[in-house]
C-alpha cells in the first residue's frame, strides 16, 4: 500500500481521536476552547492537504509536520495534569487483575500524551534526524512528572505496588543483560514512592523517544534513498552529473550555497549516526538484543539520576 495512504488513515484516526477528546474533556473557558479547536484543526489541516493536495504534502511534510507538532505542544495546557486526555485517563483509580494492569498501562501512556506523538513519528515519513529530533523535543516538552505522580491513577496503593514490582523486574533484566557492569550500587528499590514514580515515568518517556526511532531506522530505506520524495538520492546525483556535463547547472557560490552544503553534511552525518547507534544493518535478533542493552543502560542512568 502506498505510504501516503497509511498517512491518510493515521491522520483520520488522530482527527477522530481529538474530536472525541474535545467532546469528553471539560472546558473551563475561552482559552481551553481555543486550545481544543487547535488540537482538532491541526490533524484536520494535514488531512485536508493529504486528501486534496497530495503532491504538496509529499514535498513539504518534512517541515510542516514537525512545525505543527512542536507549536501544538508549546501550549501550556498540554502539560497540565488535569486537562484534556491527561485528566480523562489519569483521573480514575487503577483496575485489579492482569487485564486491568494492561489497561492502566495504556491509560498511563495515553495520559502522558505519548500515543499521538508516537503515531505521528511512525506514520509520517521524514528524514531520520528530523523525526528523532521532533520526537525527542515533544517528549521533553510534555515532561511534567511531579503532577502526574499525584493523579488518582498513580497515587493509589495498587499502582505503587505495581511500580515496586516493575522496578524489581527491570533491575533483574539489568543483571541478566549487563553482568559485567558493576550495577549493585544502583540496584534496589528507590528511597520513596515519589522517586519510584518519577523514575518509571522517565523510563516510559525514554521508551517513547528511543523505540520509535529504532523502528524507523530498521524499516526506512538506506541513506541513499529519500523518504520525502519519490526519487532516490543516487538518481538525483546522476541527473546532476548529466547537467554538469552539458553545462546546464548554474554555478553556486557564496555563503548560501556553503550553508546548504554544510547542512546536508550535518544531516547526512546525523542519519548515519542513528543507523549506527540502533544497528541499522544487523539482523532482527541482533537489533532486539542491542535495543535491550541500550534500554538497560538508560534505566540504570535514570536510577542514578533519580
Amino acid at each position: 500500500m502506498d505510504s501516503i495512504r497509511w498517512e491518510w488513515y493515521g491522520l483520520v484516526l488522530l482527527t477522530l481521536g481529538q474530536i472525541i477528546l474535545v467532546l469528553r474533556a471539560p472546558c473551563a473557558g475561552l482559552p481551553d476552547r481555543v486550545w481544543q479547536a487547535w488540537l482538532v484543526g491541526n490533524p484536520a489541516l494535514c488531512l485536508a492537504i493529504v486528501t486534496w493536495r497530495p503532491d504538496t504534502w509529499r514535498r513539504h511534510r518534512a517541515w510542516i509536520v514537525p512545525l505543527l507538532r512542536v507549536i501544538t505542544h508549546l501550549v501550556p495546557q498540554q502539560r497540565a495534569s488535569g486537562k484534556g486526555i491527561t485528566g480523562l485517563m489519569l483521573g480514575r483509580p487503577p483496575k485489579e487483575g492482569l487485564h486491568g494492569a494492561m489497561l492502566d498501562a495504556f491509560r498511563l501512556v495515553a495520559g502522558m500524551r505519548m500515543v499521538g506523538n508516537v503515531m505521528a513519528t511512525l506514520l509520517v515519513p521524514m528524514p531520520l534526524h528530523v523525526a528523532a529530533a521532533t520526537n525527542a523535543a515533544i517528549v521533553l516538552l510534555l515532561r511534567n512528572n511531579e503532577p502526574l505522580c499525584r493523579t488518582e491513577l498513580l497515587a493509589s496503593p495498587l499502582s505503587k505496588q505495581r511500580l515496586a514490582h516493575l522496578h524489581t523486574l527491570l533491575d533483574a533484566c539489568c543483571f541478566m543483560v549487563l553482568p559485567l557492569i558493576p550495577t549493585s550500587s544502583l540496584i534496589g528499590q528507590p528511597g520513596s514512592t515519589a522517586e519510584a514514580c518519577s523514575a518509571m515515568l522517565n523510563f516510559v518517556q525514554a521508551l517513547c523517544i528511543l523505540v520509535p526511532v529504532a523502528l524507523l531506522v530498521w524499516t526506512q530505506p538506506p541513506a541513499g534513498q529519500s523518504v520525502s520524495g519519490g526519487q532516490s538520492e543516487q538518481r538525483r546525483q546522476e541527473r546532476h552529473q548529466q547537467l554538469e556535463n552539458t553545462g546546464q547547472v548554474p554555478e553556486q557560490c557564496g555563503w548560501p550555497a556553503g550553508l546548504v552544503a554544510a547542512w546536508q553534511r550535518v544531516s547526512s552525518g546525523a542519519d548515519s549516526f542513528l543507523r549506527w547507534a540502533f544497528l541499522g544493518q544487523g539482523s532482527w535478533v541482533q537489533r532486539g538484543v542491542h535495543l535491550m542493552v541500550l534500554l538497560d543502560g538508560v534505566w540504570l542512568a535514570i536510577k542514578s539520576y533519580t
